[in-house]
């Protein structure tokens, strides 16, 4: 027991910083660049950016997708805001929308649908 007081303290002060960057990353975008993989976007994050390609991404309700790679299989529950793509074969699918709108596509052979 020689260490002084403070010193423990001044240990248990980061703990408290861990939640509010947690609750950071759901507000905050993810960006997927990997390529060849089956990947998740987590719960609760809204908006969604794919670099890589020849993925196949599943999701819950999502506001905004920008699509930068090819080759890309996106379902998701819900599109509520934005899509976007720069690059070409993408495919969307959505099991709901609610006045979503394609603010640009500068690739080829990009497809949104609704799944019933």
């Amino acid at each position: 027991s020689s260490a002084p007081a403070g010193s423990a303290d001044s240990s248990a002060t980061p703990a408290p910083a861990a939640p509010s960057a947690g609750a950071a990353d759901t507000s905050a975008p993810i960006t997927f660049d990997e390529s060849n993989q089956h990947l998740t976007i987590p719960a609760g994050v809204t908006k969604v950016i794919v670099n890589g390609s020849n993925n196949a991404i599943e999701g819950g309700s999502v506001a905004d997708i920008t699509v930068n790679g090819s080759n890309n299989d996106i379902h998701v529950e819900a599109l509520t805001a934005t899509a976007a793509f720069t690059g070409s074969n993408n495919t969307i699918t959505f099991e709901k929308a609610t006045n979503f709108k394609v603010t640009s596509d500068t690739g080829a052979n990009n497809t949104i649908e609704g799944v019933e």
